[in-house]
């Protein structure tokens, strides 16, 4: 008898800083007579993002939900293109899952540039589109960072959950084997 193989997928962020933001600054506890020098906060990171994301829109559960048939068909085409690499005298080294985890991250970051997130039931409910996006009568413009005055009601709108592009550009997506 075999064991049983089971495949994850695993999503997540390189973490690195947001540099156009920063942390809340912590209140001084108590006023002294001497002047203190506050310090700089850290800069928010994409994985506090990425847990603020996913806490509050389901961002990972909704792309898969959504596209669970083409990630399977991702998969399987990979592992069909292993093995058959394998038989033409690949080393075995390869791994069968990398082509499928670089096509499987692409799809979520144009699942975030073409805000597919919009479109899935309840979207209305979790408080998509963002109002930042600028796709709501809330807003007239939407809020961007990558523009030169990122609060201007000039600006078009823009997908949600997407301002500088640093989450999107961040994000990766793992298949790995658990035995």
């Amino acid at each position: 008898m075999g064991s049983v193989v089971k495949l994850k997928l695993r999503f997540g962020v390189i973490d690195m800083p947001y540099t156009h933001s920063q942390k809340p600054k912590r209140p001084a506890k108590k006023k002294s007579k001497k002047a203190k020098v506050q310090k700089a906060a850290d800069p928010v990171t994409t994985g506090e993002v990425a847990e603020w994301l996913e806490r509050n829109y389901e961002v990972f559960a909704v792309f898969f939900e959504m596209h669970e048939a083409e990630i399977v068909a991702e998969i399987e085409t990979g592992l069909a293109d292993t093995v058959e690499a394998l038989m033409m005298g690949a080393p075995l080294t390869l791994d069968p899952f990398g082509g499928p985890s670089s096509r499987i991250t692409t799809m979520f970051k144009q699942f975030l540039a073409n805000s597919e997130i919009e479109t899935y039931p309840g979207a209305e409910l979790r408080g998509l589109p963002t109002i930042a996006s600028g796709k709501t009568p809330y807003r007239q413009g939407g809020i961007n960072h990558r523009l030169r005055h990122p609060y201007a009601k000039t600006n078009p709108p823009r997908p949600s959950l997407i301002d500088t592009a640093t989450f999107q550009n961040a994000a990766v997506a793992e298949v790995i084997v658990e035995h």
